[in-house]
């Protein structure tokens, strides 16, 4: 049996360097350093007699290619500061004379590879966000594979909630992007309990472009029937105006006042007064309209060939416009109005009705009152975004934003370490991060020990 080695250094063993034919892996990477040293081991093993003859060619006693590789003692230093950013890591590495050979990306590969011990049970990101759930005793509420894929889990805070005897009359769903290498969508259901706001569940769901609104709303009506059937049953429910979660949360709780985000309501229609572009085909009928407020002409509507140039909303009105529809937004039979008259829900919406419909006729824009109807003000809209919508109570929360402030706390406090992490890496973070911050906070505000933000604020102005 014969063995021949060759020395990994020699010039005529060099092979042309070949392109990925993948851009995004490309890399510019020196060279190693060759010399004409016809280096080489030949062994010749007799099996007969036991004897091997080695016989070692090196013409040349060159230097030997410079060990670059992270060696035990930098993956442990890694491992045990695996929570800093690559970057701090290889910082301190740095003060504490790190070889000039190694360079930063080599510790964030490792940081990267070292740290998925901690939640990589599968190759496939979401079996092993099933298994890793499995292994921190969530409760799934639900988990499906076709026709898209979905996963949704407990928090654990409901129980807690339960346990101190407090009741639920508000809380928000909303969703968030871009948080996972599947691009799943980020969906949770959050409740306000004495101004702050505490996850109770979340939903991760497939969005692969097989999942139109219809699949979205059922799965998301799927979401939060599980969270009827263990208790909750809020009276406000604030979310932004996604049909999806609308029709899954009146569905559920049919009693419930779904109550659009203030803030996403006022970003909707500053957008819409901003441009000018008008609807091709306008979907407004006048004359419906007309038999249900007799006040509203017909005719005013949008002509056919709207005349080039046209303002949508011309500037100077649109501010105007705004201040109209939020006191439309404010008004509740529970609140009197300027003659300290209580009026019915019905009486508030024909009023608010009248006064746009006479702002828009006023100012000749028969394509504002069309938005203004179809969108907001129409009867199977204005109950989602006025306040009137309920007669017995006002909600405290006005937007979704104590849920945007949850959001925030995810991604900036612990999402930005990373680029398009995986799904399982984005659980391990909710449940051992995320959760953990959040029931250890509630628990302070139970025992009085951390003073919800608005208190704080409350107080020193009232001093």
């Amino acid at each position: 049996i014969s063995f021949r080695y060759y020395c990994s250094q020699r010039s005529d063993r060099a092979k042309k360097p070949r392109k990925c034919s993948n851009l995004e892996k490309q890399r510019d990477t020196p060279s190693m350093k060759r010399f004409e040293c016809c280096g080489e081991i030949n062994i010749v093993v007799n099996l007969e007699i036991k004897i091997a003859s080695v016989n070692v060619i090196h013409k040349i006693l060159h230097e030997l290619p410079k060990e670059v590789d992270v060696s035990k003692c930098i993956k442990d230093f890694i491992a045990e500061n695996i929570d800093l950013l690559p970057k701090e890591i290889y910082a301190r590495l740095v003060e504490n004379g790190l070889d000039l050979g190694i360079r930063q990306n080599q510790i964030y590969f490792w940081w990267s590879k070292l740290g998925e011990a901690r939640f990589k049970r599968d190759s496939n990101s979401f079996l092993s966000a099933k298994v890793l759930l499995e292994e921190y005793n969530c409760t799934k509420i639900l988990d499906i594979d076709l026709p898209v894929q979905a996963i949704a889990f407990e928090t654990g805070l409901y129980q807690m909630l339960i346990e101190n005897n407090i009741s639920i009359k508000e809380c928000g769903i909303d969703a968030t992007y871009n948080t996972n290498n599947l691009g799943f969508e980020l969906y949770v259901m959050h409740v306000e309990f004495d101004g702050s706001g505490f996850p109770l569940a979340y939903l991760f769901l497939e969005h692969n472009g097989k999942c139109g609104d219809g699949i979205r709303t059922e799965i998301i009506t799927k979401f939060v029937l599980q969270l009827k059937e263990k208790g909750l049953d809020p009276e406000f429910i604030l979310t932004d105006k996604d049909w999806a979660q609308i029709k899954a949360c009146h569905s559920t709780w049919p009693k419930a006042k779904i109550q659009l985000c203030h803030w996403h309501i006022n970003r909707a229609i500053t957008t819409r007064l901003q441009s000018d572009q008008m609807v091709a085909r306008d979907t407004y009928n006048g004359y419906t309209a007309h038999q249900i407020f007799s006040f509203i002409d017909p005719n005013f509507i949008q002509p056919l060939m709207v005349p080039r140039g046209t303002k949508f909303c011309p500037k100077e009105l649109r501010k105007l416009c705004w201040n109209l529809m939020d006191i439309h937004l404010h008004q509740h039979i529970l609140i009197p109005n300027k003659n300290e008259i209580q009026e019915s829900s019905k009486k508030i919406w024909t009023n608010a009705v009248y006064e746009m419909y006479q702002f828009c006729f006023q100012h000749h824009l028969p394509w504002l009152w069309s938005y203004m109807w179809r969108e907001w003000y129409g009867d199977n809209r204005w109950y989602l975004w006025m306040r009137a919508g309920y007669d017995s109570k006002i909600s405290v929360l006005k937007t979704t934003m104590f849920v945007e402030a949850h959001w925030k706390v995810l991604k900036r406090d612990f999402l930005y370490k990373f680029f398009r992490p995986r799904l399982d890496l984005v659980i391990y973070i909710i449940n051992k991060k995320v959760i953990v911050h959040q029931k250890r906070r509630f628990e302070q505000i139970i025992m009085g020990r951390e003073r919800p933000d608005w208190k704080s604020t409350f107080k020193s102005e009232w001093k």
